[in-house]
């Protein structure tokens, strides 16, 4: 492999954010078989976790192909990725991380697993509200959230929330999170907002980091405050890579994948997982096909009928997202399908891009605003469910703290008013 650095990995910029969403007074409730697999998707996302670290660990020693981790680390700069060619022969999980869902025709469908935790404040405020109010048990329980974001501080006299973003993400105040953060009169926290990155921990602090790590700069202050104190999410931006679901669907992967994660665990995932491909560029051998969708070279995709094949494209590694929903299918309005074919090929080099087949969406119907039934408002549903490991040095699991639910009902037809989107916490429609 080459020994010039690479330039830093792009992060696409944000669409323009839509209004901010309406917020539900009334709870989401889940059906209990789709509760059941919440659950038990805390059981297996630890397990996947902790196989994607040992093949990226494998991969940079050489037991494992090396694109692997020549794909995970591309275009990142040096700090970001050497902490994931360093990393411990059994890494630890993320204390707390959050995962996209997708209420689909078929079923739950993951779409990203992230670090960032997006709305995690609005999620544990709206827990509690409907715990107090006794008309449902959220999921989690009454205070999930929060017991897992003082799981994430324990031991941490002082914690330094450090959010010098630019472009906020509606209903994600970073302040609010303070407040989660301070413990009770009698085992005091500090708990100090920074907007810049100006920061001087103590080597006994914490810092919470709600900034993406993806520039020079960026990478250069995280690299800084993890010599210094203790910082969560790392300087190692593996487990946030969307490149991972493409992985898990390379053939070539699936004995290492079915050995590690078992075969009750890879089938499940398969099942929950669109299928995924990464837009690599190089030239196919002249009897090679692209696997579903018998192509010979990528740059024909350009001709396929995205909204047909339910086809989207994203950056392994994402900015923050307003909802989880995923795509767009077939690209951005701004953008035609043949530009963003081609802009994902030529960028390659610096931030990979994966191709998917995002599945059709169920169509749901709204609350009512008391809870108590639907609406007439019909829409697709996708969630954002929080994640506390139990033990993430020996990986047993992670538990669910929480859900948003997000329905999104359709903008009319020769309308130009954007989809409306809704949001509430999830409740189980047997509690």
């Amino acid at each position: 492999m080459s020994t010039t650095p690479a330039p830093p990995r792009a992060v696409t910029p944000s669409a323009p954010l839509p209004a901010p969403p309406t917020v539900s007074s009334a709870p989401w409730r889940l059906e209990a078989g789709c509760v059941d697999e919440l659950d038990r998707l805390g059981r297996v996302l630890a397990q996947f976790l902790r196989a994607a670290a040992l093949l990226h660990r494998r991969s940079t020693e050489g037991r494992h192909p090396a694109w692997i981790a020549g794909w995970l680390d591309q275009g990142k700069p040096a700090r970001s990725a050497s902490p994931q060619r360093h990393a411990p022969k059994h890494p630890r999980l993320p204390t707390l991380c959050s995962v996209d869902v997708t209420l689909a025709a078929t079923g739950p469908v993951l779409t990203r697993i992230s670090t960032r935790l997006e709305h995690i404040a609005l999620a544990a405020r709206l827990q509690e509200r409907h715990a107090a109010a006794a008309n449902a048990v959220p999921l989690g329980g009454p205070d999930g959230i929060r017991q897992a974001l003082q799981h994430l501080c324990a031991g941490a006299t002082h914690i330094h929330v450090v959010a010098p973003e630019t472009h906020p993400i509606p209903l994600d105040n970073p302040a609010e999170v303070c407040p989660l953060l301070a413990t009770s009169a009698d085992n005091p926290r500090r708990v100090t907002l920074h907007q810049t990155l100006d920061v001087e921990p103590r080597p006994e602090d914490l810092v919470l980091r709600r900034f993406t790590i993806e520039t020079p700069d960026a990478a250069a202050a995280a690299a800084r405050l993890a010599s210094m104190a203790r910082l969560l999410p790392t300087t190692t931006s593996l487990f946030d890579e969307a490149l991972w679901f493409a992985l898990l669907w390379n053939g070539n992967l699936q004995p290492f994948w079915r050995q590690e994660l078992g075969g009750g665990y890879f089938d499940w995932l398969r099942e929950h997982l669109p299928y995924a491909w990464v837009l690599d560029p190089t030239p196919l051998p002249p009897h090679a096909v692209i696997p579903r969708l018998g192509l010979a070279d990528w740059a024909d995709l350009a001709a396929l009928h995205p909204h047909a094949e339910r086809l989207a494209i994203r950056p392994s590694l994402q900015p923050a997202r307003a909802d989880p929903f995923p795509g767009p299918v077939g690209g951005s309005s701004e953008t035609p399908w043949t530009a963003t074919v081609a802009n994902a090929l030529r960028s390659f080099s610096r931030s990979p891009h994966i191709l998917e087949r995002i599945p059709e969406p169920a169509l749901v119907a709204l609350p009512d605003a008391a809870g108590a039934g639907a609406s007439s408002v019909v829409g697709e549903v996708a969630l954002r469910c929080y994640y506390s490991a139990r033990d993430t040095a020996a990986a047993t699991g992670f538990a669910l703290a929480g859900a948003l639910a997000w329905h999104r009902s359709p903008s009319r037809p020769g309308n130009d008013v954007p989809p409306t989107l809704t949001v509430g916490a999830c409740c189980s429609s047997h509690d």
